[in-house]
């Protein structure tokens, strides 16, 4: 379930010339402009190359007023009158004019902000080659339209122009914005990009606020899109800076979010622990919003336990403070939850009564994440409570939103580009205007040639610019499209055997660096379950033995349908005592419950193989990662033949004298010669009763 406080904060076509692909003339063009820019700079004050982040001296008066008369809007713009005379630059022009359309929306007073756009207009045709001003103006449009999609559109070429100015206060103003257009839109990469420049500001003048607001953005985006590790990281380091700032008070939203990314990495202690304290605080702070997604998220850790009780007590409580405060999204987090327990009770037409319900606030508002990731939390319920036809709906309704997903981030990142692309050209058109005007008193033949020249380089790098977006697009879809037809097993829906045999290299490469442990996964008296209960009880034995392996996994491992009732996984940043614990773990939850699969009852167990890698060989080298996988099989040999529902590992080679391919074929031989260090760990006994 998404962290609902954050959700609640915070067809033209470019026409160069005919034949201006040609190659030869490109270079005679680029050519000639760049003998004309060298000896232009040359008479020209110089400039630094890099972006510069700090803030002006007019950018720190406007925040000290921002920050001394907080959200009186009108005092704020009062003030801003006094200290307009320190304005120093377009720049400061530019955040100074963004800043007063803000407010002046704030206070619904729409003709002010109509008079500040026009202001900034009016300064186009001076000065059109700064692209802090059309940022500006396209944040002032952004808050003068009713429209959603098209605030959207404002945004983001208000973005595209910031990414390489030396407005410093506009940079990180638009670039948060940025993070949570490009995050409801399931952009993740754009969402980083824009992180890190918000961030780069922030530390570029040592503004520590900024800093862990940034950290905290940054962080929240890589939980959503799987970077689980990275963002406890990144958290951690935004909660630290908001004590350092203030030791006397604690900022909820920091913590509310390091127990959310906590929960999400399946720490449920730590998490739990992490809310108490959070709740805590805020009630000491009296901030009553808080309390409520607390409990929101005491009531999935406790499901997540099978704690069902306790889940249904905090669900209650939750819907009684979110009817009675008519926060519609905490009423409908509510109700999923309360769906997920309804389908553990056996209620399923409750569940779908409430799953229905939750779902219409998130479909009215077009948040497809959410709604997809519901689909899949139902998927599971239902699989695991043998609602077999409702699970497979709920997964297909979820593939499908995935997909949809995938091309609305798509098309709206070629939307954007399209945008950019008309802003660009209404530059260029400005820069003619300029050329004419300065006609009178400049050696027309230079400046309208260098005006043309720069016309083409920027029409040439802008056709570039978009040929490259469509392949690198193009590249992103195929790469989609591979990862689930060819790299991903529809049964199980895990990674199959030729991801691992194409990604061979790069896993290997892993594994050198941080080591690993191999194991090999077989399913025991699989024919069995086939001959007595029918193919379908095996498929389903199957899905229900990978999810509980994937269940013991980290997001980091690699879990593989190796083939029939085969599973291979690779557990990175593993070492002999981890295995040990690893294998343990997968023998003990496979063991923990049986299966329920048309009125019949089937116990499941596996035995595993496994190898600690890299191992050293004969020769000062390792054994490679094919041979490794086929040690972790003999290994698994080794654990059916005496007796199964164990595992056996190879944790040393401690006298390497066979070759990989006798070790394999003699590894039996070879424990008993002392030539490599073995573990035995048996699994559970079965329930007598």
């Amino acid at each position: 379930m998404k962290f609902i406080n954050d959700r609640r904060q915070c067809g033209t076509r470019l026409v160069i010339m005919h034949k201006l692909c040609d190659v030869a003339l490109a270079c005679c063009l680029f050519a000639s402009l760049s003998v004309l820019l060298i000896a232009h700079a040359r008479a020209a004050e110089p400039t630094a190359n890099a972006v510069k982040e700090q803030f002006s001296i007019f950018e720190v008066a406007m925040e000290k007023v921002a920050n001394q008369y907080g959200s009186d809007n009108r005092q704020v713009l009062t003030q801003l009158q006094t200290i307009e005379a320190q304005v120093g630059s377009l720049k400061d022009f530019a955040a100074l004019s963004a800043y007063r359309c803000y407010l002046t929306k704030q206070l619904k007073d729409m003709s002010a902000t109509q008079a500040v756009l026009a202001n900034l207009k009016n300064k186009v045709p001076e000065i059109s080659a700064k692209p802090a001003i059309q940022a500006a103006i396209e944040l002032c449009q952004m808050y003068a339209e009713e429209d959603p999609q098209k605030r959207d559109q404002h945004l983001a070429r208000a973005f595209h122009l910031i990414k390489t100015t030396q407005a410093a206060t506009l940079r990180y103003w638009i670039s948060t914005m940025y993070i949570e257009l490009t995050t409801r839109q399931g952009r993740a990469r754009d969402a980083i990009d824009a992180a890190k420049i918000a961030l780069g500001v922030a530390r570029a003048n040592n503004d520590r606020f900024r800093q862990a607001g940034s950290l905290r953005s940054l962080a929240l985006v890589e939980v959503d899109f799987g970077d689980k590790e990275d963002a406890l990281i990144h958290i951690d380091e935004a909660v630290a800076l908001y004590r350092q700032i203030n030791p006397d008070s604690f900022n909820t939203t920091g913590l509310l979010n390091r127990a959310y990314i906590l929960m999400s990495l399946k720490r449920y202690d730590d998490s739990l622990k992490a809310y108490r304290e959070v709740e805590q605080i805020a009630i000491k702070q009296k901030e009553d919003t808080v309390p409520p997604i607390v409990w929101s998220n005491y009531a999935d850790i406790a499901y997540a336990q099978g704690n069902f009780q306790q889940a249904h007590k905090e669900i209650k409580r939750l819907l009684e403070w979110s009817q009675q405060h008519q926060d519609v999204f905490l009423n409908s987090y509510a109700k999923m939850t309360a769906a997920l327990l309804a389908v553990e009770s056996k209620n399923l037409e409750q569940a779908q009564s409430l799953f229905a319900d939750a779902l219409q606030i998130f479909q009215k508002e077009d948040h497809q994440v959410e709604i997809r990731d519901f689909y899949g939390n139902i998927a599971t319920a239902y699989f695991k409570n043998g609602y077999y036809k409702q699970a497979y709906a709920a997964l297909e309704k979820k593939l499908e939103l995935n997909s949809s997903i995938e091309q609305q981030s798509r098309g709206h990142a070629a939307n954007e580009l399209r945008e950019l692309l008309k802003t660009e050209e209404r530059i260029k058109e400005n820069l003619t205007l300029q050329a004419e005007v300065e006609k009178s008193r400049l050696n027309i033949q230079r400046w309208v040639f260098l005006a043309l020249l720069l016309m083409l380089a920027l029409a040439w790098s802008a056709r570039l610019f978009m040929q490259t977006r469509k392949r690198n697009t193009a590249l992103l879809v195929e790469n989609k499209e591979l990862d689930y037809q060819r790299f991903q097993d529809p049964l199980t829906q895990l990674f199959n055997r030729r991801y691992v045999m194409e990604n061979s290299a790069a896993i290997w490469d892993k594994i050198q660096q941080q080591s690993a442990a191999i194991l090999i996964i077989d399913a025991d008296h699989f024919k069995k379950i086939n001959d007595n209960f029918g193919h379908p009880a095996g498929d389903a034995a199957l899905i229900e033995i990978a999810r509980r392996i994937k269940l013991t996994m980290r997001d980091s491992d690699i879990v593989v349908r190796w083939g029939g009732e085969e599973f291979l996984v690779c557990s990175f940043a593993c070492n002999a005592e981890q295995a040990r614990i690893m294998v343990s773990r997968v023998l003990e939850e496979l063991r923990r419950s049986t299966l329920e699969f048309a009125g019949k009852t089937i116990a499941l167990s596996a035995s595993i193989g496994y190898v600690l890698a890299p191992l050293q060989g004969q020769t000062k080298g390792f054994i490679e990662f094919d041979d490794s996988v086929k040690l972790a099989d003999a290994a698994l040999y080794l654990a059916k033949t005496t007796g199964r529902n164990r595992a056996v590992g190879v944790e040393k080679i401690l006298q390497p004298q066979r070759t990989p391919t006798e070790l394999c074929e003699q590894l039996a031989q070879a424990a008993r010669a002392g030539e490599v260090q073995m573990k035995e760990t048996l699994g559970p006994v079965a329930d007598a009763s």
